[in-house]
């Protein structure tokens, strides 16, 4: 009996900590159904204007901008809507290998090359650190459509963590 609840004790500690973890390495993408993990950096030029330019770097190539004001830190942003407040924007785009373009939209419509059909973006800044900042990013059940790549694309972003501030993008 003891042997047991030692296991079944055991087990569960086991359990929290796997998914307190989980909770704090969510840096990842999932695009058109496959996750990568990926890296991020902020432009640190657009975070002293307070604009959030983020870059978010995938293992094989591709490579995804995520932008928006900061007046929007905090609140969840309808990627299906444009903001009511002027001068309050955000824009999503993705890129492949070789500058593959597979979408550029934003939330005024006349500049776009797409639309999301679904989604929210919430993005919230968090402590300073030497050289980084904490950001949390999600990105839930986004969904494009009349994309530049004529293809409609899924992704969803959850990170959570530090941030390297980088001088521009290359």
């Amino acid at each position: 009996m003891k042997r047991l609840l030692f296991f079944a004790l055991a087990a569960s500690v086991a359990l929290a900590v796997s998914c307190k973890k989980d909770e704090k390495q969510q840096n990842s993408i999932v695009f058109d159904g496959i996750t990568y993990t990926v890296d991020v950096s902020i432009n640190k030029s657009a975070l002293e204007k307070d604009a959030y330019q983020f870059m978010i770097q995938f293992p094989d190539g591709k490579f995804m901008t995520v932008n928006c004001r900061s007046t929007f830190d905090g609140k969840t942003i309808d990627l299906t809507k444009v903001p009511e407040a002027e001068g309050d924007y955000w824009n999503i785009s993705c890129y492949g290998e070789g500058g593959k373009n597979y979408f550029s939209i934003f939330s005024d419509p006349s500049l776009s090359n797409g639309k999301f059909q679904s989604g929210t973006l919430k993005v919230t800044m968090g402590d300073k650190g030497p050289g980084t900042v904490d950001f949390s990013i999600f990105l839930k059940k986004g969904k494009t459509s009349h994309t530049h790549d004529n293809n409609d694309h899924s992704v969803e972003i959850k990170f959570n963590g530090p941030v390297k501030l980088v001088d521009g993008y290359q």
